[in-house]
């Protein structure tokens, strides 16, 4: 059966190729993506003459490793806002024991500590 796609060639369907002649490897796939790949090779035809095959493979990947990658996705992303909020709560209580610690550093300046002055001159009328 000649093929359109190739002059002179012949397309297979359907051809079952023992897994011990050949390996292939694909890294880096994208989940619930199709994947054409075509593979172009000579075989032996007789002394001198060659055939040229072309091999197309689909392959989608399976739930279960789309489903691993989202676990380690979420897994990740529950760490770091773990992490984010022991720093956050850490951070507080850093803020806290200093605060006790050292209050003339946080409180004070002009008008911190009562006096009795701006309290009188609040209530007195004479006071301008």
């Amino acid at each position: 059966m000649e093929d359109e796609r190739w002059p002179g060639g012949q397309e297979w369907r359907n051809q079952t190729v023992p897994p011990d002649s050949t390996t292939t490897q694909i890294q880096d796939l994208v989940s619930n993506t199709n994947y054409t790949v075509l593979i172009a090779g000579r075989t032996g035809k007789g002394v001198g003459a060659s055939t040229t095959v072309y091999i197309y493979i689909r392959a989608t990947l399976e739930p279960e490793l789309h489903r691993n990658t989202e676990l380690a996705v979420i897994s990740v992303v529950s760490f770091l806002v773990i992490v984010t909020c022991v720093v956050a709560v850490l951070l507080c209580l850093r803020i806290l024991r200093l605060r006790n610690n050292s209050p003339s550093v946080f409180q004070g300046g002009p008008g911190s500590h009562d006096d009795g002055i701006v309290a009188d001159s609040l209530f007195d009328p004479s006071a301008k």
